[in-house]
C-alpha cells in the first residue's frame, strides 16, 4: 500500500514545495520594493570586475538552463583586459540573475541565452540575448512596471523586472530592452566605466 501510494505522495510534496517557493518568491520581491520605494535600499557603488561576476553568474545558472535545455553561454574578448565598472557588486549578482532567469523561464525548449560584455565609449555594456517568446512593441511599453508578465502560464511575480531598473539606475547606469514577437527579447545594461583612480570615467 506504502509503494502504491509513494507517487501521489511524492507529487503532493511537490506542489507543496512548489507553492512554497512561489510564496516565499513573492515575500523577497515585495519585500525589496518597498525598500527601495522607502529608499532603505543600500546601493554602495564602487569599482567591480564585471566580467567575474557576470561569469560567476552565468556559471550558477548552468545546470538549470540544462534541464530545461536551453543553452546559455557567455561571450566576451578573452584577450582584452577590460576595465572595471561603476557598480554594486551585490546589487549586479541581482540583475543579472533576474536577466538570466527570466530567459531560461520565457525561453523555448532547445533555445539559446547569450550573456555578453562589450566596452563602448566609456561605458561596459552587457546584453541577455533570447530566443524565447518575446513581446509585441505594445507589450514593450509595460515591461519594467509592477506585476505585469509577459505570460500568464509562466510563474512569476511580476517585480523582477521593476526591481532591476530600480538597481541598474541606482548604480548610475541604463537598462534597455528590445524585443520581437515570437523571436525573443534583448536586454542591455549600460554601466560607467572607473577610471585607476576609481571613479568615474
Amino acid at each position: 500500500l506504502q509503494e502504491k501510494s509513494s507517487p501521489e505522495v511524492s507529487n503532493i510534496m511537490k506542489v507543496i514545495k512548489d507553492a512554497s517557493e512561489s510564496l516565499t518568491g513573492l515575500v523577497s520581491d515585495l519585500l525589496n520594493v518597498a525598500r527601495l520605494e522607502s529608499g532603505t535600499v543600500k546601493v554602495s557603488v564602487h569599482p567591480t570586475d564585471l566580467i567575474s561576476v557576470v561569469q560567476d553568474i552565468v556559471l550558477k545558472f548552468k545546470d538549470e538552463s540544462e534541464k530545461q535545455n536551453i543553452a546559455l553561454e557567455f561571450k566576451y574578448d578573452s584577450s582584452k583586459k577590460f576595465p572595471f565598472a561603476m557598480s554594486d557588486s551585490e546589487r549586479l549578482k541581482e540583475v543579472f540573475s533576474n536577466l538570466i532567469t527570466n530567459a531560461i523561464k520565457y525561453n523555448k525548449k532547445g533555445g539559446s541565452v547569450e550573456v555578453s560584455v562589450v566596452e563602448d565609449d566609456g561605458f561596459l555594456v552587457s546584453s541577455v540575448k533570447d530566443t524565447g517568446i518575446g513581446m509585441t512593441s505594445e507589450e514593450m511599453k509595460k515591461l519594467f512596471t509592477k506585476f505585469w508578465r509577459a505570460s500568464q502560464n509562466i510563474e512569476g511575480t511580476g517585480l523582477g523586472l521593476w526591481i532591476t531598473k530600480q538597481l541598474v539606475t541606482r548604480m548610475g547606469g541604463e537598462i534597455l530592452a528590445e524585443s520581437e514577437k515570437g523571436k525573443g527579447t534583448v536586454f542591455t545594461v549600460k554601466l560607467p566605466i572607473a577610471n585607476r583612480d576609481g571613479v568615474q570615467e
